[in-house]
């Protein structure tokens, strides 16, 4: 008699269930409608979106019972006969489906252990599954994915030839396919990764991530979508990804650097993360409309790709599954409506080695000066006491009434100064009225000004600051 034996490779355990990515999406879609964070609309005082809330119960007592779902009312209710007792309610006209049922009683089972929000949990480093092959493993990921294998019975794929293996590696880390040059050349994974790595095209094809998150575009995205001159952002990105630089410190300069004691050009450049909003250029656009708009969206950004959570929701309520209220919405809000929507003047890398050049070059100039003249600056500071203390023009500031006929809106400062801020005219004249009462003017003066509110500090009103 032959006896043959068959062998079935052992299913694996079935992993433990995982409260944010298996039971949370079934409270949130079935159940927070009437029993989540909108306090005003809880049924029964029960909260199934808080743990120490839900372990409590409602009017009726406990509905979960860790460790044991047949004593856990919750379980009875999502699958009952009795249309009255039925949970989510008949006129929902959803049900669960039996597998999500199965799901949250096996969840019971296990502890029903609750997880915070995956945004605040901070990442810990698991041990290394034990492997059978452990030869075939050359860095810890590969641990992870030979376990999955091993468990299915599965075996590795075999090894890509060296040309596969740059191609990947190259584009993963640039972003770029290899050269033929460099296919030809002997490939070392490792030495073809320190490579890639301290290519500039690194940063370049990491940022792209950032930049997306970052809502980043080299236009105002809105109306006539013009061309904006916001690629300096762009360019800090891209280099501080090829410096390496801190997550901490990233963070830090994009939404506060400006702040930071000392703060470069670099620093200031980096909170442009702020400034991607789209921009309204309409000729009706309401300046307080969008700047509020603007607000809310860098809300979002910050929301989405600092914090982890969807803020939008919490503008109109309480966030029905992110951990986020309508107070803490607009705490954030009232942070960043103090950001003041300027332009600041920037440099080019070119114009900043030119403009250190030229500071090192009065530096050697001032020190050469007061070498071969050590009495220079008694003697500069004996002429400036003599200039000013000759008979001095007296100049009278006009204040105007009638503030130009021409369409264009003009705003009287406290200095008496006039500031314009509407669209810069192409062409056109402009006259005032104003009154004196001097019994001689000998002449007359107009000065054009900077000020912070105009583009790069003016005095221009186009987008450089001239014209």
């Amino acid at each position: 008699m032959l006896i043959i034996v068959s062998l079935m490779p052992a299913v694996a355990a079935a992993e433990k269930v995982d409260f944010n990515s298996q039971i949370q999406p079934i409270l949130s879609e079935n159940c927070y409608a009437c029993h989540g964070p909108d306090e005003a609309k809880v049924k029964g005082e029960l909260r199934l979106d808080d743990r120490d809330l839900a372990m409590k119960g409602g009017e009726s007592g406990k509905a979960i019972v860790p460790g044991d779902a047949g004593k856990s009312p919750i379980l009875e209710r999502i699958q009952h006969s009795d249309p009255d007792e039925l949970m989510p309610p008949p006129e929902k006209k959803e049900r669960l489906k039996p597998e999500q049922v199965a799901l949250i009683k096996r969840w019971i089972e296990e502890g029903a252990e609750w997880g915070k929000h995956w945004a605040f949990v901070a990442p810990v480093r698991p041990p290394l599954p034990s492997v059978k092959d452990s030869a075939w493993a050359k860095n810890p990921i590969d641990h992870f994915v030979l376990a999955k294998l091993e468990a299915q019975n599965l075996a590795p794929s075999p090894e890509a030839d060296a040309a596969t293996l740059l191609r990947r590696l190259s584009l993963d880390l640039t972003g770029l396919p290899p050269t033929p040059g460099e296919l030809a050349a002997p490939f070392d994974f490792t030495r073809e990764t320190d490579r890639l790595l301290a290519s500039p095209r690194f940063g370049e094809r990491w940022a792209r991530e950032w930049l997306d998150a970052a809502r980043y575009a080299d236009s105002a995205g809105y109306e006539k979508d013009l061309p904006r001159y916001h690629h300096f952002y762009r360019d800090w990105v891209v280099d501080a990804m090829n410096a390496n630089m801190p997550y901490d410190e990233f963070i830090i300069k994009q939404i506060a650097g400006d702040l930071l004691p000392g703060a470069t050009q670099d620093d200031r450049i980096a909170t442009g993360f702020l400034r991607n909003s789209m921009t309204n250029e309409e000729g009706g656009a309401k300046p307080e409309q969008f700047r509020i708009e603007g607000i809310i969206d860098r809300i979002d950004a910050i929301g989405k790709s600092v914090i982890g959570l969807t803020a939008q929701c919490a503008q109109c309520h309480t966030h029905k599954y992110d951990p986020l209220t309508q107070d803490e919405y607009f705490g954030m809000y009232a942070f960043l409506n103090k950001v003041e929507e300027t332009s600041i003047p920037a440099l080019s890398r070119q114009d900043r080695l030119t403009t250190d050049e030229i500071l090192a070059k009065i530096s050697a100039i001032d020190t050469s000066i007061r070498e071969k003249s050590p009495d220079a600056e008694a003697a500069f500071a004996k002429w400036q006491e003599e200039l000013l203390a000759l008979p001095r023009t007296e100049w009278h500031a006009l204040e105007l009434y009638q503030l130009g006929d021409s369409g264009q809106k003009y705003w009287p400062l406290p200095d008496k100064s006039v500031i314009n801020m509407g669209y810069a005219a192409t062409r056109g004249g402009e006259s005032f009225t104003s009154s004196l009462d001097i019994a001689e003017i000998r002449s007359a003066r107009l000065e054009v000004m900077n000020d912070p509110y105009l583009p790069m500090n003016g005095p221009g009103r186009s987008s450089r600051g001239t014209g």
